[in-house]
């Protein structure tokens, strides 16, 4: 013999099925930022550096370097933010 499942119990198996399937997608997701720039003085020349990307209400600090082209590239959670870059042979400002 075999069972059927009435109206109800379908639909309480399919919300289940998608309630744990969507539940799994959303705790993948991340709340992340990024941020990009390009270091270059007042000429538009490249300046290769490093970066101190520091979130100002948790104090937690990143660190950034400048590729060939100058461009710096971080992932950061949502905050405010300060950020400093060095460069060999400029004054800090």
């Amino acid at each position: 013999m075999t069972q059927r499942m009435t109206g109800a119990a379908q639909l309480i198996l399919l919300s289940l099925v998608l309630a744990f399937g969507l539940a799994s997608e959303l705790y993948s997701q991340e709340l992340v930022g990024r941020i990009t720039g390009q270091l270059v003085d007042e000429a538009d020349n490249v300046l290769p550096g490093r970066g101190r990307i520091t979130n100002l209400q948790s104090a937690r600090v990143t660190i950034a370097y400048t590729d060939g082209s100058g461009t710096y590239r971080a992932e950061l959670e949502p905050g405010i933010y300060s950020v400093r870059f060095e460069a060999t042979g400029f004054a800090r400002v």
